[in-house]
Parts: C-alpha cells; sequence; structure tokens
C-alpha cells in the first residue's frame, strides 16, 4: 500500500508511515474495505435481460388474415390475433407486433363477416325465392289447364255437333262416378252434352292452382250451335297470390296480362 501522505510505499502491517509518520489506521480500513466492495459495484450484471423482439403470433395473425377469403382461415387469423395482442400485454413493452395483430385482426373479422353473409344468402335465397318460384309453377299449371280446356272443347265439338262447343265448363267435366278423361268411346257410351267427361272434376269446378277459370259461350248461332268460346283465367287474390291474368278462345291461343284482365289484344304466351 501507499501512504496518503507522501506517497511512499509501506507495509500493510505498519500502522504509520516510516518516511513522514502519518497516521495509517484510517487509509488502511478504507483500503481494505474497497477492496471488499468493488466487486459488488463493477461487476457483471447478476440478472440477464430479455431482448426486445417481435411476437410470432402478430406476424402469422397478419399473414393468416391476407387469406381470410379462404374458409377457415379468417377463424385462425382472429385466433392469432387476440394471443398476439395477450402477450404484447404481459411483454412488458419486450414485444412488438401490436400493429400488425390489429392489422390480423381486422382482416380476420372482415374475413368472418363475408362468410357469415355467404352461407345466410345461400340459406335464405331459397326461402325469400319461394313465393316467386310458387307463383311460376302455378302460372305453368294454368297454361297447361287452358290448354287441356281448349282440347277438351275441340273433341266436344266433334262429339256433340249439333251442340257446338260447350255451353259452360262444368258440361266438359265427368259424370258423377264416370273417370275423367274418358275415351271417345266412353263418352258415346255413358258421356252426355252435360258432362261429357273431357276434364277433371277439379278443373271442371272452376278453380285451380290459385286461379278462377270463367268459361263464356258465344250465343248459338241460326242452327242452335255455339261457334265461340271464350275462358279468362284470373287470379283468385290477384296482386298477392298471383300477378298473371291468362285469356285463351276458340282460336286457341293463350294470352295474357299483369296486373288487369287479358284479352283477345293481349299478348300471347310464349311456349
Amino acid at each position: 500500500m501507499f501512504c496518503p501522505a507522501c506517497g511512499k510505499e509501506v507495509a500493510e502491517s505498519d500502522a504509520f508511515c516510516r518516511y513522514c509518520a502519518r497516521s495509517l489506521t484510517p487509509e488502511k480500513r478504507a483500503s481494505t474495505d474497497s477492496a471488499q466492495k468493488p466487486s459488488a459495484a463493477i461487476g457483471p450484471a447478476t440478472k440477464s435481460e430479455e431482448p426486445i423482439r417481435r411476437s410470432s403470433e402478430a406476424t402469422a395473425s397478419l399473414i393468416l388474415g391476407l387469406f381470410s377469403f379462404v374458409p377457415v382461415v379468417g377463424l385462425v387469423a382472429v385466433i392469432f390475433g387476440h394471443l398476439a395482442r395477450a402477450s404484447i400485454r404481459r411483454g412488458g413493452g419486450r414485444l412488438l407486433g401490436e400493429g400488425m395483430a390489429m392489422g390480423g385482426l381486422l382482416l380476420g373479422y372482415l374475413g368472418l363477416a363475408f362468410w357469415v353473409i355467404y352461407g345466410l344468402s345461400v340459406v335464405i335465397q331459397p326461402v325469400l325465392s319461394l313465393p316467386s318460384r310458387r307463383r311460376a309453377v302455378n302460372e305453368r299449371v294454368v297454361v297447361l289447364s287452358l290448354r287441356t280446356i281448349n282440347t277438351a272443347a275441340m273433341t266436344y265439338w266433334s262429339q256433340f255437333e249439333d251442340a257446338g262447343f260447350p255451353p259452360t265448363l262444368a258440361a266438359l267435366g265427368p259424370l258423377k262416378g264416370q273417370k275423367p278423361y274418358a275415351s271417345a268411346e266412353e263418352i258415346l257410351k255413358g258421356g252426355s252434352k252435360s258432362a261429357a267427361g273431357l276434364i277433371d272434376e277439379v278443373l271442371a269446378s272452376g278453380t285451380e292452382s290459385g286461379y278462377r277459370f270463367t268459361y263464356v259461350a258465344g250465343k248459338p248461332d241460326s242452327t242452335g250451335r255455339i261457334v265461340r268460346y271464350a275462358v279468362h283465367a284470373d287470379p283468385v287474390t290477384p296482386g298477392v297470390t298471383e300477378e298473371k291474368h291468362f285469356f285463351t278462345d276458340y282460336s286457341g291461343v293463350i294470352r295474357f296480362e299483369i296486373g288487369k284482365n287479358a284479352s283477345a289484344d293481349s299478348p300471347r304466351v310464349r311456349d
């Protein structure tokens, strides 16, 4: 050790400096204390700190969010986004990627919303289209029924030449107990001018598939034969269950109107 007064080297056991007689006891204690403490002051840190890094969950969330248009991927992006935000909060500032996690969450939720809306449209669309589909089916049935009436009226004309066309729609229907659409032989055998058996009893009643059929026979000519007829087919509940109105006559042409009664001047139904 060295004397603090004169700077000469002295022995550790000396109480006084042999050169200037300065007391060495306080300095010796300070020197001893300082020799015991330096390691604590300048030594390496006892606890290593974790380096700052970017959250891998946030990166995964953002990448998956970019492909959220693929089914299920959007859900996975949302899950990773929430995991990333939770890890960043627990990291005490040593985890980065909050913005990436938010971006992944946004894209993931957008993808989920798209697929939810798409799924609902697939389920709901058939339900919403049921009324229009039912109307279309009923309209096709009505057109077929009008053709059946025209065919039956022409058959009636050929079977009962002295009568001409039938006087009523019911005259084309079956006798009680007679099967509908009877053959010519059965008509000659059991049918009559008032019940020819050419159409079924439902159509002969004048109401079918939400439509009311109105048969109008023309005035008999000088020989008493009916040479003209017209048939109107109108919705039972116009504008609610059905929209189209139909018309046909002895010409065999079927015509229609939307929202009003059809007539011989209306557009014809295309096959």
